[in-house]
């Protein structure tokens, strides 16, 4: 028992440690179209925070994720642990892919008062990038 209790700390808390050092995912949602067709995916790069255990997304306006969640809510977040473009050539090339985290479930757009902090916090990491 203690042993199945520690390897499972172990892979939560490598889970938590790529979250927190990565800031973009891939986002997955089911593609709506006029005919009602399900059978494709829509995937793209977003910048996401986690906030007291709760991920948070950063979809652009224009963005097909946001009429695909209108229709279907459910989608998929994959993390990969950030490892730099040569170094990541190298290991595709091994077959040696880094760890990945993926999240699944419903998202749901935020209400426009609960926005304002959110894009106060994206700022502020933004700045702190910058130095």
């Amino acid at each position: 028992m203690m042993k199945t209790r520690a390897a499972s700390l172990f892979f939560a808390e490598r889970c938590r440690n790529i979250l927190a050092a990565n800031w973009r995912a891939h986002l997955n949602t089911i593609k709506a179209d006029a005919k009602g067709s399900k059978d494709e995916i829509y995937t793209s790069k977003v910048h996401y925070a986690f906030h007291k255990g709760r991920p948070y997304l950063w979809i652009g306006e224009g963005d097909l994720h946001n009429m695909n969640t209108i229709i279907d809510e459910r989608g998929s977040l994959s993390i990969c642990t950030p490892i730099p473009g040569p170094l990541m050539g190298l290991l595709k090339s091994i077959r040696k892919l880094p760890a990945r985290v993926a999240l699944s479930g419903d998202v749901v757009r935020l209400k426009d008062k609960k926005v304002t902090p959110y894009i106060n916090l994206k700022n502020l990491l933004y700045l702190s990038k910058q130095i």
